[in-house]
């Protein structure tokens, strides 16, 4: 960091003809009024006391210059523009309907390459989308057809996923014992991957000829993050976002109902904020006394892991004979919907109809039965499955399932299938996270009929038992299309973004508790291929930081917090041996 002294020595020699060292300090020679306050501090003075802030630094400052760069430097064709901002509209389409909620929003209300009406979170949505986008197969004939090799382009690429992880690192509410403050060091040292590693590759991945190129005030405050951090705290305690969406609230917003008349804005935007506080007591006192539940109260009570469950329907399964031989096509059911306005007519998903009666009829089981299904549910948050400062009552996950919405929406989970019993999963130091693989959901079913084999009352009871004693079932199961093979999720840390394929309905569907889900996924096409069962994968928001973990760490352990502590009935899912 820069004293007082030392910046007013690169001024001066400024005034005398050299500005090298000024340049090298990322400024310019212009007299500012706090370069002669204490500010607190008389040896740094300002430098110290006003930190950097990812949202100006990185979001509105490194991500947005990485995407100028990539469209004036790699993708540079009129014609390869309009064709990648094509290819990212397709992407944003989906955007939204993914059951990783925590990824940023994205602008399309300009080209991709435009970030000149962008706010700082709808840019890193759209870096996020546009790394995406260079891993499908599209993306790649767009860079082959403007001369960027295959070399270059996951360069960019790796490039990106580091971007996006240092500012989910940097805004970390724990794990600040690998940042040091004492010089370049270790690996393990956050200044020495931004000063050595991060930067270095930034300058070479997207080579920047605009005005002082990377000397830039923006990277230059990389470096002094971790001492930052080291003050006062994790990034998002001086983070600037929050008091600009503040500003938008009660002075932009507001700032339309005068007359924009200088010597009368301050006070009408005053009177028409005492207005606005007036209403909303008003309301408030209106509400608390007309109904006891006003204050609302976050996260479920309740012991359940499972809640609000949306777009209830019955499906009836007609009796089937032994030797018919059974597919998809030739599935008899009849559906009622559970709706305020009586029965609707709406579809169901074929796959999740056949699933179900397969398996029932695999078990021995031909009479008629019905099941309780759901094409939405809220999944309580596990403290094994969020980061350490998150909070575990924050309302839980929606999963959805639903067939009959235009193009259909079936969110994507890392779901523990692996077969429990076995002398793997009973051996001390067996990890469940080493035997997960992403699933497609095809819905939510409960099994309402008596006497019907479920896969929980298979496990310690005769088909014939089950039948006789009428047993119930009260589990809630999710219908899941897997991977074809098993993803560890250290595997999906390291990488950030990995291939996935999606198998055979017959070999790769599965009945299993939805406790099973341990976290939601973010999942797009492979634009450009023709076999649409390909997809790409991609990190959670809240374990982005985990991928530039292992950049500062030596190790190679799992970085998920925390031991997966579930404990599943022996039986359900798939054995050690069997592939995905």
């Amino acid at each position: 960091m820069w004293t007082r002294a030392q910046l007013n020595a690169a001024k001066e020699e400024a005034r005398k003809g050299n500005t090298d060292r000024l340049r090298a300090m990322s400024k310019y020679n212009i007299d500012n009024a706090f370069d002669n306050l204490p500010m607190g501090d008389p040896t740094n003075g300002i430098m110290r006391a006003t930190p950097p802030e990812t949202m100006h630094a990185i979001q509105s400052g490194i991500m947005m210059y990485i995407i100028q760069t990539l469209f004036k430097s790699s993708i540079t064709s009129e014609a390869a523009k309009k064709e990648f901002h094509l290819l990212h509209l397709c992407l944003a389409q989906r955007h939204g309907h993914q059951s990783e909620r925590g990824v940023p929003i994205v602008s399309v209300r300009n080209s991709v390459a435009d970030v000149t009406k962008m706010s700082a979170t709808e840019t890193m949505g759209n870096l996020y989308l546009i790394m995406c986008a260079l891993c499908t197969d599209r993306g790649k004939h767009i860079c082959d057809d403007c001369g960027v090799s295959d070399n270059q382009r996951k360069k960019q690429i790796l490039c990106i996923q580091q971007t996006l992880a240092l500012y989910a690192f940097m805004n970390r509410r724990s794990r600040k014992a690998v940042i040091k403050c004492d010089g370049v060091g270790t690996a393990k040292h956050l200044k020495y991957f931004i000063k050595k590693k991060y930067i270095p590759f930034l300058q070479e991945c997207f080579t920047r000829h605009e005005g002082n190129g990377w000397s830039i005030p923006k990277l230059h405050s990389l470096e002094h993050f971790p001492f930052y951090i080291s003050e006062f705290g994790c990034a998002r305690n001086f983070f600037g976002g929050i008091g600009e969406s503040h500003l938008k609230d009660f002075l932009k917003y507001l700032g339309h109902l005068t007359q924009r008349r200088q010597v009368s804005f301050a006070v009408q935007v005053a009177k028409q904020y005492y207005h606005r506080l007036v209403f909303q007591h008003s309301l408030a006192a209106m509400n608390s006394g007309s109904t006891k539940e006003y204050y609302e109260i976050r996260g479920d009570k309740s012991s359940s892991l499972w809640s609000g469950n949306v777009g209830k329907h019955t499906i009836a399964f007609a009796a089937r004979t032994m030797n018919r031989h059974l597919d998809h096509t030739r599935v008899s059911y009849q559906v009622d919907w559970h709706t305020s306005k009586g029965s609707a007519h709406k579809q169901v998903d074929a796959s999740l109809v056949y699933v179900v009666s397969k398996a029932i009829t695999n078990s021995g089981f031909y009479e008629q039965f019905e099941v309780c299904a759901y094409t939405s549910l809220t999944i309580r948050n596990r403290p094994e499955r969020v980061e350490e400062h998150e909070s575990i009552e924050d309302g839980g996950t929606i999963y959805r399932a639903e067939c009959s919405t235009i193009g259909g929406r079936n969110d994507w989970c890392m779901i523990a299938a692996q077969q429990l019993g076995t002398d793997e999963s009973t051996a001390q130091g067996f990890n469940k996270w080493h035997h997960t693989c992403p699933a497609k959901i095809l819905g939510f079913v409960q099994f309402v009929t008596p006497g019907t084999p479920t896969p929980m009352l298979l496990l310690e009871n005769s088909i014939e038992t089950i039948r006789n004693c009428g047993m119930c079932d009260s589990t809630m199961y999710v219908v899941v299309r897997t991977h074809k093979e098993y993803m560890t999720w250290n595997e999906l840390e390291k990488a950030f973004v990995l291939p996935i394929e999606l198998g055979e309905l017959d070999a790769c569907t599965y009945i299993l508790p939805v406790e099973r889900i341990m976290n939601p996924l973010y999942v797009f096409e492979n634009v450009g291929h023709s076999d649409k069962t390909k997809l790409f994968v991609t990190l959670p928001q809240r374990y982005w930081a985990l991928f530039l973990e292992y950049s500062l760490t030596l190790d190679d352990a799992p970085l998920i917090p925390g031991p997966y502590l579930l404990l599943f009935p022996s039986g359900i899912g798939r054995s050690s041996s069997s592939t995905v």
